[in-house]
C-alpha cells in the first residue's frame, strides 16, 4: 500500500506537468481541428497518440533533452507481419503523432532503423553532437534497408545524421 501510494503521488504529479504543458488541450484542439475539416482518420490519430503517450508516460520519467528512442514496424501498425507491408504514409503519420508530444516536452527522438543497417538510429546532428555519438554514413530506405520509419524521420528532420548506438 505504501508502493500504492507513492505511484499515485508520481501520476499526480505528471499529470499536473503535463497540464501545465496543456498537452491535453492541444491534442484535443488538434482532434477538432481535424475533424472540422473531414479528416476523421488525422483525428482519431491524435486520440490515439493521447493514449500511447500517456501509458509511456505512466512508466517513463523523460525529461527535456532526453533521448525517446522508436523502433517502429509501419507493417505491424498495420496489423501485418513485420516488413511485409511497408507504408511510408504510416510511418509518416506515426512520426508526426509522436514529435509533436515530444516537441511539447523538449524531449529528443531517435528512430531505430532495422537490422539491414544493423538497428542504427536516426538523430539530429545536434543530437549526435550533444550526446558524442558516433556517426556512421547510411541513409534509411523504406524497403530495402532502414524501414519506412527510419526514412520517413529522416526525410522530415533538419540535419538528420545516423548513429550506431547510443
Amino acid at each position: 500500500s505504501a508502493l500504492l501510494g507513492c505511484l499515485g503521488e508520481i501520476m499526480r504529479a505528471l499529470c499536473d506537468f503535463l497540464d501545465k504543458l496543456h498537452v491535453r488541450e492541444t491534442l484535443a484542439r488538434w482532434t477538432r481541428d481535424a475533424e472540422a475539416s473531414g479528416n476523421l482518420e488525422e483525428a482519431k490519430e491524435h486520440r490515439m497518440i493521447w493514449q500511447a503517450v500517456s501509458e509511456l508516460l505512466e512508466v517513463s520519467r523523460l525529461e527535456e533533452g532526453d533521448l525517446f528512442v522508436v523502433g517502429c514496424s509501419s507493417s505491424e501498425v498495420l496489423g501485418e507481419k513485420i516488413g511485409t507491408h511497408t507504408s511510408l504514409e504510416v510511418a509518416e503519420a506515426v512520426y508526426r503523432g509522436i514529435t509533436r508530444v515530444l516537441k511539447m516536452r523538449g524531449i529528443r527522438l531517435a528512430a531505430q532503423c532495422c537490422e539491414h543497417l544493423n538497428r542504427a538510429l536516426v538523430v539530429e546532428r545536434e543530437t549526435c553532437r550533444a550526446f558524442s555519438l558516433e556517426q556512421v554514413n547510411a541513409i534509411p530506405q523504406p524497403n530495402h534497408a532502414g524501414g519506412a520509419f527510419a526514412t520517413a524521420v529522416w526525410k522530415q528532420m533538419k540535419d538528420p545524421v545516423l548513429v550506431e548506438s547510443l
